[in-house]
């Protein structure tokens, strides 16, 4: 790989992390995470509010395939010269960038209610939870946007390469 690439290379890299922030912000306000509800036992989930847990994470795996697929296109295009190196780039680039989303979002987002967190509320008020993401494989969205970006962009690259008369 040439100097220039190379250069390429990390700055889309750097834009990649950026984007990681990005998505941190992006899944921090569109997630309505599961709320507690403060009983004379303490703070409790009931059966439908656990469903917002998973609702956390299938908006971070809508952020991460949408931010995926954004950088995997625009990328793919500028640097396709590069080739088959932009699989395991591409890969890497969008972990790293999932990793930065999730530990920001997390940061960023509510925390899980404690024992003097709830101390003070009234039965009846509710707490949210924390943004958290428990399954591995919401991590996997962000590269597969990204490749399906890649793949996209080849495959038009390619029907207009096969579509030129020879020269």
């Amino acid at each position: 790989m040439t100097r220039p690439a190379t250069a390429r290379v990390v700055l889309w890299t750097l834009v990649a992390i950026g984007l990681g922030v990005v998505g941190a912000a992006l899944w921090q306000a569109l997630a309505d995470p599961a709320v507690y509800q403060v009983t004379e036992r303490g703070a409790i989930l009931d059966e439908q509010a656990i469903r917002g847990q998973f609702q956390v994470v299938a908006v971070f795996m809508g952020v991460g395939a949408v931010v995926g697929l954004l950088w995997g296109t625009v990328v793919g295009a500028l640097l396709n010269e590069l080739g088959w190196r932009l699989v395991p780039w591409f890969v890497v680039s969008m972990v790293a960038a999932s990793l930065v989303a999730w530990r920001l979002g997390e940061w960023w987002g509510p925390s899980e209610p404690t024992a003097a967190s709830v101390r003070g509320l009234s039965v009846g008020d509710t707490v949210p939870s924390a943004l958290k993401v428990d399954a591995w494989t919401a991590f996997l969205t962000w590269p597969l946007g990204a490749l399906l970006g890649l793949f996209v962009v080849t495959y038009v690259i390619g029907l207009r390469s096969a579509a030129r008369p020879p020269e």
